[in-house]
């Protein structure tokens, strides 16, 4: 008995009969992922950047402590020797080094005057033409979100392009499976001795019938 969808019957996976639903249903699957990717990588990482920088101070300020209560002892015996010194000022360095460049990392400004003239000069070596005005801003967004609109249309005419090739394909193999199985259903054409010779039939018995 054929399955009251055709075209979902050889798929592999769920995850591909969902889109192709979706697509079927003039919902548009590419523009959900990226509307759904696009706000968890925007929460996800305001969350991640600030406990990632906690995980890093702690694991330099982790290092220091390990360096100076462990390390150094066992590589001087003395203290306050000119080796001593140079060690815990090496360490020093470095831990502060580490922790004063998250510290810019985290409050650094994107916006300003500053950001502006970085911007500039990235867009002169790229060769790209950086919008001055804010209709050219606005006119760069529309062509940007038109872009993105074509590639969803495109990717969209694929998906049902392929799944009228699915349904086709399917509708042909039920239809090669019917016709294999009115074949040999179909009874082979009986043999009749020429000139009518061979036994007589048999009677039919009463307690035969």
């Amino acid at each position: 008995m054929p399955a009251s969808g055709p075209a979902f019957g050889a798929l592999p996976s769920p995850f591909r009969r969902l889109e192709l639903y979706l697509m079927h249903n003039n919902v548009d699957f590419v523009f959900i992922a990226q509307a759904v990717f696009t706000h968890l990588v925007r929460y996800g990482t305001l969350l991640l950047g600030p406990l990632l920088i906690a995980v890093a101070c702690s694991i330099v300020a982790g290092l220091f402590y390990i360096d100076c209560t462990l390390v150094l002892p066992l590589l001087h015996e003395t203290r306050f020797t000119p080796s001593y010194v140079a060690h815990v000022l090496a360490s020093s360095f470095l831990a502060v080094n580490v922790l004063f460049n998250y510290y810019c990392c985290v409050t650094a400004r994107h916006d300003g005057p500053e950001y502006d003239r970085v911007v500039r000069e990235l867009a002169a070596r790229t060769k790209y033409a950086f919008p001055e005005t804010e209709e050219e801003r606005e006119e760069r967004k529309r062509e940007f979100e038109g872009r993105i609109l074509e590639r969803n249309r495109a990717n969209r005419r694929r998906a049902e392009q392929r799944l009228q090739r699915e349904r086709e394909v399917s509708l042909l193999e039920q239809g090669s499976a019917g016709e294999e199985e009115e074949e040999e259903d179909e009874p082979g054409p009986v043999e009749v001795p020429e000139g009518g010779g061979g036994e007589e039939p048999k009677p039919v018995r009463s307690w035969q019938v």
